[in-house]
């Protein structure tokens, strides 16, 4: 040994090693026994992990996760209420209605049949067809008309506009030109909207005539 190089000593502290070999040490305290200190400090470290562990109530403490992104929300189909030829309204992507020949002010073709006073008759056409996979039901009650004055008037049925009943369609039928009248305020032709109910307490679409 030169002085300035420490010894180096086997792990059980009972040899050391003089450049060329490993010499036994006396018995006795032992230098550079580093065993006894690993111990003790694995020991302690022990000690205090269950101190830890018993002030956290017997429980390890949660590690926490990393933030977990938020997932895009699921995309919301957009209603397409788009058809034609206007005006028209298409409910539930394929039951669908178009209205036309529009008049104003028509007469009745039956003296005894007569508007309210500062009314008139109007009359519109109505067709109906279904892309649906399931029947749907067309009927001239489900439609008012909303007059210039902003006044909703139900179906009335004149000998000028023929009285017709209910009807189911099944998939890929159609049925129409039907004509549904209804009563108006008197020279208030412009502003007519046709509002179409296609199912009970359903929303309503407006078609606009005028």
């Amino acid at each position: 040994m030169d002085g300035q190089t420490p010894p180096h000593y086997s792990p059980d502290g009972r040899w050391w090693w003089d450049g060329a070999r490993w010499v036994a040490l006396p018995p006795g305290p032992r230098r550079g026994r580093r065993w006894p200190w690993i111990a003790g400090g694995a020991a302690a470290l022990v000690v205090l992990l269950g101190v830890c562990l018993a002030s956290a109530g017997g429980r390890p403490a949660a590690r926490s996760q990393p933030a977990v992104a938020p997932t895009q929300a699921a995309a919301v189909p957009v209603r397409d209420g788009s058809c034609a030829p206007q005006p028209c309204a298409n409910d539930d992507y394929g039951w669908i209605v178009t209205a036309g020949d529009l008049r104003y002010d028509v007469p009745s073709g039956n003296p005894f049949q007569r508007p309210e006073a500062g009314n008139v008759f109007v009359t519109v056409s109505v067709t109906f067809t279904n892309r649906l996979a399931t029947e749907q039901n067309a009927s001239p009650f489900n439609f008012v008309l909303q007059d210039g004055a902003g006044v909703k008037h139900t179906a009335v049925f004149i000998d000028t506009c023929p009285l017709w009943g209910a009807v189911n369609l099944t998939r890929g039928a159609s049925y129409g030109p039907k004509c549904v009248a209804f009563q108006a305020t008197a020279g208030r032709p412009a502003g007519l909207v046709l509002v179409w109910t296609p199912h009970f307490a359903g929303g309503d679409y407006d078609l606009r005539l005028s």
